[in-house]
């Protein structure tokens, strides 16, 4: 298997599309252009935008958080634009960084058995990073495998995943600063 595109680009382009399907289903649910969104609306936003309904839970915690008031005291009028596109775009940036895992896990896991060996990491390297040694491999897997089994989970692998790009997060910004 290949590794997924994403994998090889993640940028402030695939930030600028989201954006742009958040705005997207903002509009195409404001059918009378009243510039926010009612209890109604967002869920059929959401609907269109993330393919599920909210829940009451999640409906009631966007409203308390996010909602324009009109009125010291008064009902909230509704979602405005700008918060249901950074409310979505933290959401589908985080589904988008799940699914990614998800797909370079599978690219792995070439058995689908829910679990990469050594070996399988090794393919896996040796197509996309040929230049990385065994020794450095070997010592990754290693580190990866909780357990030592010689299995690396898809919980091993997210975790794994999730810290590299903390880590990365951070030497970003160090270096920004410096």
């Amino acid at each position: 298997r290949e590794l997924p595109p994403a994998v090889h680009y993640h940028g402030s382009m695939e930030t600028l599309s989201l954006k742009t399907d958040c705005e997207k289903a903002f509009r195409d649910a404001d059918e009378d252009g009243k510039g926010y969104l009612s209890p109604e609306d967002f869920k059929v936003a959401v609907i269109s935008l993330m393919g599920y309904k909210p829940s009451k839970y999640e409906l009631a915690s966007c409203w308390k958080l996010h909602c324009q008031h009109t009125a010291e005291g008064e009902e909230p009028r509704g979602l405005s634009k700008a918060a249901f596109v950074e409310l979505m775009l933290g959401r589908l940036q985080q589904q988008d960084n799940d699914e990614l895992i998800r797909q370079v896990f599978l690219s792995f896991d070439v058995h689908c058995r829910g679990f990469v060996t050594l070996e399988d990491c090794k393919a896996a390297f040796q197509s996309v990073a040929p230049h990385v040694s065994q020794e450095v491999l070997e010592g990754f897997f290693a580190e990866v495998d909780s357990n030592s089994d010689g299995r690396v989970t898809y919980r091993d692998f997210e975790l794994m995943m999730k810290h590299f790009q903390l880590v990365s997060k951070l030497d970003a910004t160090r270096g920004s600063v410096v």
